[in-house]
């Protein structure tokens, strides 16, 4: 290589780039933006009787409970609406024409329950649906709260607690359903970028009697019981749990965020079998 030609590369190598006057160099986004995607979740006026046992029964209720409120987040317009048994008809379309359905536990619940409005099973529907509940049961047997997997992801969880969302007012009660679609909507995100926590956690499985560090079985009141709670009068951990609220109020009478947050084991009241202790608790 004669002198010339290697003054020449060294010239070559060592030359930066320059900057148009007027234009501006930003970095390549990491992430597409979304589109073609709702989030959504529905409340209902009352729940499915207690003990049913049979899949086909339970899933048939299901199908009969009346929606107090739909709350809808639609990426296209970046806006949250609300929706109730009267407009139903104008959410569906919105199902029908969307490309991606994201919800929690919106399966097993949330699409029973508008069967009976007019939502058709079907392949297509499957294929656009993300259910991040399900999703997760699936790959680790748990079925996790919502409000589990939101302190853990997000440092926030349910704007209400389950079993007191029967006594609120109708406007808490829409935040209440759009703050559980914006969680369910930030969690979607983290899930897209492979961030979601999840495989660590703990949950509650129904229909399994577990007896272990985890779990204990219980009698007629099904539902987790948090194994840091002990009787403070013996210390025990032998317990069963009441099919009842402090106040009084059945199972049967629960609505579905109260139902949940009862069976995760949230809260409940116990009696110790060791001393007959009642111990009313909620974590």
């Amino acid at each position: 290589m004669t002198k010339k030609a290697s003054k020449n590369k060294r010239k070559t190598a060592s030359k930066k780039p320059t900057l148009t006057k007027g234009k501006r160099v930003t970095k390549k986004k990491l992430t597409t933006k979304i589109k073609d995607t709702i989030v959504f979740d529905l409340e209902t006026k009352t729940l499915i009787p207690k003990g049913l046992t049979d899949q086909t029964e339970k899933n048939e209720e299901i199908k009969k409970l009346r929606i107090s409120v739909l709350c809808c987040f639609d990426y296209n317009t970046n806006d949250y609406s609300f929706y109730t048994e009267k407009n139903i008809s104008d959410f569906l379309t919105k199902v029908n024409s969307t490309k991606r359905i994201v919800g929690y536990n919106i399966i097993a619940f949330d699409y029973l329950v508008l069967e009976k409005h007019g939502l058709k099973k079907s392949s297509l529907l499957d294929e656009k649906t993300v259910d991040i509940f399900d999703i997760i049961r699936q790959e680790t047997g748990e079925w996790l709260r919502l409000d589990t997997l939101s302190k853990v992801n997000l440092g926030r969880g349910k704007l209400v607690k389950g079993k007191d969302i029967v006594n609120v007012d109708p406007v808490t009660l829409y935040e209440y359903c759009k703050g559980d679609v914006s969680l369910t909507k930030d969690l979607f995100e983290l899930f897209l970028k492979g961030k979601l926590k999840y495989k660590h956690l703990k949950g509650r499985r129904p229909q399994i009697n577990f007896v272990d560090d985890d779990y204990i079985e219980i009698g007629d009141g099904d539902g987790y019981i948090p194994p840091e709670i002990r009787c403070p009068k013996c210390g025990g951990h032998n317990f069963e749990k009441f099919d009842e609220l402090r106040d009084g109020q059945g199972i049967e009478e629960m609505t579905e965020g109260q139902f949940a947050e009862y069976m995760a084991g949230t809260w409940g009241t116990l009696e110790c079998l060791d001393c007959g202790e009642t111990v009313d608790y909620e974590i």
